[in-house]
């Protein structure tokens, strides 16, 4: 087992979460994300106005927007989507306020849970 086993092990033996602060964070990310993918949308409509004038530079934004459109969809989403599961989740669970489980069987699963739903809710995109 190495150092980074160890550390891995070590993280996996308790989970913690104020769900109600994850839940606000969380919504601010996603404000922040879909405010930048509808403003990087508008943005490439004017850009395929622009094709003829600039078509390299045009093509490469055009990428650019691709790529960012497909990870919110593939990556970002699915990433955020699982995180409120997990916090909604905690907070059915054990209420309001911070929580705190340090059994490492109980923690493992619980810090589990997340990666479960995120693989479930990414799976859909990955032969995309």
């Amino acid at each position: 087992m190495t150092a980074s086993d160890d550390d891995a092990a070590a993280r996996e033996a308790v989970f913690a979460m104020d769900p109600q602060t994850v839940v606000w964070e969380l919504a601010r990310q996603l404000v922040r994300g879909h405010t930048d993918l509808a403003t990087f949308h508008r943005s490439a409509a004017a850009a395929r106005r622009a094709l003829p004038r600039a078509p390299v530079e045009v093509e490469k934004y055009l990428a650019d927007f691709a790529a960012f459109e497909k990870a919110w969809y593939t990556e970002t989403l699915p990433m955020l989507t699982a995180s409120f599961q997990l916090a909604l989740e905690v907070y059915d669970t054990f209420g309001p306020g911070s929580t705190t489980i340090t059994d490492p069987t109980e923690a493992a699963i619980w810090n589990n849970k997340h990666h479960v739903w995120f693989s479930d809710l990414s799976s859909q995109f990955r032969d995309q």
